[in-house]
């Protein structure tokens, strides 16, 4: 599934430039990715990275492509509560999971 956030503009170099397919390639090569988001602009494209300087990326959803099953075999992820309410956004809680 592909979801984007209302306000978000998606923009190509050139339109020869497949993002989707690419995401889709990564998602589907990487069997324990959750999320794929959509990449950031930049004058000519580079290849999709599952690490940056400090580690893994952090879960990005206001642009991404996920695997509706694949998502949904690896509930519930874990949280805190304080006071009846979760510590984390719930797409916090997937940081750092392995």
């Amino acid at each position: 599934m592909l979801h984007t956030d209302s306000d978000l503009l998606i923009a190509r170099a050139s339109k020869f430039h497949d993002y989707l397919g690419e995401m889709v390639e990564v998602l589907s090569n990487a069997p324990n990715a959750l999320f794929v988001p959509l990449g950031i602009w930049r004058s000519s494209p580079e290849p999709y990275t599952y690490e940056g300087p400090r580690g893994d990326w952090r879960v990005e959803v206001r642009g991404c492509l996920f695997d509706r099953q694949r998502l949904q075999s690896v509930l519930l992820v874990p949280d805190e509560l304080d006071k009846g309410r979760f510590v984390m956004a719930w797409r916090r809680a997937f940081d750092g999971r392995s």
